[in-house]
């Protein structure tokens, strides 16, 4: 099994129970574990948000997009929901889980569409998109239809 640089840095022994730190944030200092659902560790393996979620992502603008149940949400670093989990995920579709934030927006996907919101929730790009990629710069790729191209904030 091939890691990139600092996809796994840590692996720590508890009680015949191995715990794997994915995806340091040296930023941010918060880590992703399986314990076996997620929660966060500081980088001294200090807990600070208990697992509790059944999937969690890495901090991008002081949130993490989090799966509570089959619906996803996003917490800030201390573990209080800021985004109540609503949106759903496509299993069979790749892209089907919300995106973290760049830009101060996040691609999520209500109903059969995606669209944006802002980290209060609200939708700041009205979901009209068959796919939407995160933003960089101002912008991001979206699709309509069989079209490809980039929209702004």
């Amino acid at each position: 099994m091939k890691f990139k640089p600092l996809s796994v840095l840590l692996a720590i022994m508890t009680c015949s129970i191995c715990v794997f730190v994915l995806n340091l944030l040296p930023s941010t200092g918060l880590t992703q574990t399986e314990v076996p659902s997620y929660g966060y560790i500081d980088k001294t393996g200090k807990s600070v948000i208990k697992p509790q979620f059944k999937l969690a992502y890495k901090f991008s603008e002081g949130l993490a997009r989090v799966k509570i149940g089959d619906k996803w949400g996003y917490v800030n670093k201390t573990g209080k929901q800021v985004i109540r989990p609503q949106f759903a995920t496509d299993a069979d579709d790749v892209y089907g889980k919300p995106g973290s934030f760049f830009n101060g927006l996040a691609a999520v996907k209500v109903g059969n569409k995606w669209g944006y919101i802002n980290k209060q929730g609200q939708l700041a790009i009205k979901p009209k998109f068959s796919t939407a990629e995160n933003f960089s710069e101002g912008l991001a790729v979206v699709t309509f239809g069989n079209k490809l191209g980039y929209i702004n904030q």
